[in-house]
């Protein structure tokens, strides 16, 4: 808030209240800032009573208002006052495709063998069904496969609401809804998905590492899809291939596919002798090399306006947060999904980029210098030309490298300076490893 009100300040514009008068003079700024923390804490109290009451009207086994799970709806199972308290009932509309999608993992269609997930996901694409007019894929078809919500038990709680991560089991609240399956039916399934695991029964993919995986994009026709891997000849020839393709039969682009070996290589061979050359480097990172006075002035204050930033994406994503808890969003609501993405990017890339500032103007040891420019794109070639474990080298092209836009006539390869400079301003990793950074 602070910062904002000085954003508004320095433009010319007054900032006034309709419910806080504050009145003018010189202690305007130190009465607005009591009156921005009391309003503060008051949001803090409000977001920890909501939860409070939501809780508690899971422990009641009622619904809080997120969209159900396929094969549910919502029923007012009673009215307390003004308010109606809902609870979870089988929709007959969608039973009978939660249990096609079953009866396909564990039985096949009738004239085949057991489906895997994405064999089901084919044949259910291929027979026209879709999940509330939305296409199958795969990530869905295991998340039905697992729901315990189809045994019984729904719970609500699983995941902090602040930091998205999934709450110790012992927390969860569990909401008892009619079932469409026994628990052995069930288990049996849950012990299938596990014999399969790809981590349990490593598959050849995970001898033989995807580089691009998630960085591949569509080149052809402004397609813009992402490329996943595609296999012939039982796994003898690899691909990437658009998504488009594969998961909607969607052939706009001309299905456009280009040989996984011959790409990787292209993409290894344009870091080591056009990125990863001192001049080069030198060039995307001039404004790092420069070491005057007047240059660490502006990195101070380049450094002021990014932590103000920081605190006003961080309190942006807190009303997120409260609205989820308190009903008024679905946590799977698509606009709250991109708006947090956006929001925890930009949180990453001024983390990132407060780092190397920090670097430039402390100790002159850890500063970026042409002869650790030099070193580094050394080191780079070394690293990309030589490693042994191909799930290495994988690790530190995916760290200079965002994206890699592929057709079968040419590669684009599109990267952020910002892993540059902090890998240049820092220590090199060992062989094996990559630094923490890096993996993000």
């Amino acid at each position: 808030m602070r910062g904002l009100s000085r954003k508004l300040e320095k433009a010319g514009v007054k900032l006034i209240s309709a419910t806080q008068d504050v009145g003018e003079g010189p202690h305007d700024r130190l009465i607005r800032s009591i009156f921005a923390s009391l309003d503060a804490a008051s949001s803090e109290i409000n977001a920890e009573q909501v939860k409070v009451v939501m809780s508690a009207n899971a422990e009641a086994r009622f619904h809080n208002g997120s969209i159900p799970p396929l094969n549910y709806r919502t029923y007012v199972a009673e009215r307390r006052g003004k308010k109606d308290k809902k609870k979870l009932e089988i929709d007959p509309a969608e039973r009978p495709l939660v249990e096609l999608i079953f009866r396909l993992y564990m039985e096949g269609d009738g004239t085949s063998e057991p489906l895997g997930i994405d064999a089901t996901t084919k044949w259910l694409r291929r027979n026209g069904y879709t999940h509330r007019s939305q296409y199958f894929h795969t990530g869905l078809i295991y998340a039905i496969l697992t729901r315990e919500t189809y045994a019984g038990r729904h719970y609500y709680g699983c995941r902090n609401s602040r930091t998205n991560e999934m709450r110790p089991r012992e927390e969860w609240i569990e909401v008892e809804v009619p079932a469409i399956l026994t628990e052995e039916r069930f288990q049996a399934v849950q012990q299938r998905l596990k014999a399969r695991n790809p981590f349990v029964s490593a598959p050849r993919s995970h001898a033989l590492p995807v580089t691009l995986s998630g960085l591949g994009r569509c080149g052809c026709n402004g397609c813009a899809a992402t490329m996943m891997l595609m296999t012939g000849k039982g796994g003898k020839y690899r691909y990437y291939a658009c998504s488009n393709r594969r998961k909607k039969g969607d052939l706009s682009c001309g299905g456009n596919n280009v040989p996984m070996d011959k790409v990787d290589d292209a993409v290894v061979s344009a870091l080591e002798t056009h990125l990863f050359q001192p001049e080069r480097l030198k060039a995307l990172l001039g404004e790092m090399l420069d070491a005057s006075d007047a240059a660490d002035t502006d990195r101070r204050k380049r450094l002021a306006v990014l932590r103000t930033e920081e605190t006003e994406v961080n309190t942006s994503i807190r009303p997120l947060f409260m609205m989820v808890e308190s009903g008024l969003t679905a946590p799977d609501d698509p606009f709250l999904k991109e708006r947090l993405a956006t929001l925890k990017l930009r949180l990453t890339s001024l983390g990132e980029e407060m780092v190397a500032i920090e670097r430039q103007i402390g100790a002159k040891s850890g500063r970026i210098t042409p002869e650790t420019v030099e070193r580094f794109a050394a080191a780079m070639r070394a690293r990309l030309r030589d490693a042994a474990d191909p799930q290495v080298r994988r690790r530190y092209v995916r760290v200079f490298v965002g994206e890699v836009v592929m057709s079968r006539e040419k590669l684009i390869i599109r990267g952020p300076n910002r892993a540059l400079e902090l890998a240049a301003g820092g220590d090199m990793p060992a062989d094996d490893t990559v630094r923490p950074f890096m993996g993000r």
